[in-house]
């Protein structure tokens, strides 16, 4: 195993394999610049905790944890957990991450689906995904980080003949849905108080773009369901 040392390290690590790019951008200037210590703060307060897994997650170990004039970074590699972010004064906010489903061994699920060597995307987990995302924005904007609205982009890349699956074999597809485009894009100009509001909904739509290049236009109604339980912290 690779010991990461260096955030530009961790970054090609990352982007290896499959991965999520996401960008948070204010709609507008903010009218002061952040300090580093309201960076640092801001990001310890408004993290998502709905998991065992924070997002985005700060590294508290020397070194991995830096501040410099204009932004704060924090990167982990821990598993199949491959994260890397940095928050900037001027509110804009990036973050990659790894699709694990990568970074496992070869699970009984996976190799169900093809020869073995197939690349997937879990279902669930990448609905669970768009709702922290936008949960997170959430949290930011209802500290005022973001008054007039922010643009959400969210990026997956090595999409290209990745299947779709689901971890739970009781709901598995019972025939290939493969994406044959890369990357998958989807942005969103939101207002913060649509935010603070309907940051599930917002997850929720964002989502569905992206699963018809799977070829799977799925129930909203069974998605959403899933997300409450998730925001309700009721998954196993």
């Amino acid at each position: 195993m690779v010991e990461i040392t260096s955030p530009d390290q961790q970054i090609q690590h990352i982007q290896s394999k499959g991965y999520w790019q996401v960008r948070l951008m204010p709609t507008q200037p903010l009218a002061e610049a952040l300090t580093i210590e309201t960076c640092r703060g801001t990001i310890e307060k408004t993290r998502v905790q709905l998991r065992g897994w924070d997002f985005p997650h700060i590294n508290q170990k020397d070194g991995f944890l830096i501040s410099y004039q204009d932004f704060i970074e924090s990167f982990v590699s821990f598993r199949a957990l491959n994260e890397y972010w940095r928050f900037y004064r001027d509110g804009q906010f990036i973050h990659f991450f790894g699709i694990e489903s990568d970074w496992y061994e070869q699970t009984e699920v996976l190799s169900r689906l093809s020869d073995g060597n197939v690349k997937g995307f879990e279902a669930i987990a990448g609905l669970y995904r768009f709702t922290e995302i936008f949960e997170f924005a959430s949290r930011l904007a209802h500290k005022s980080i973001y008054p007039a609205g922010l643009d959400i982009e969210i990026k997956l890349f090595g999409t290209q003949n990745r299947q779709l699956y689901f971890w739970d074999i009781g709901r598995n597809f019972h025939y290939g849905h493969v994406c044959r485009q890369e990357p998958l894009v989807v942005t969103k100009r939101v207002s913060s108080s649509d935010l603070i509001t309907k940051s599930a909904e917002s997850a929720l739509d964002a989502y569905l773009e992206i699963l018809p290049a799977f070829q799977w236009t799925p129930s909203r109604e069974i998605l959403a369901e899933d997300q409450k339980k998730f925001l309700e912290r009721r998954i196993s």
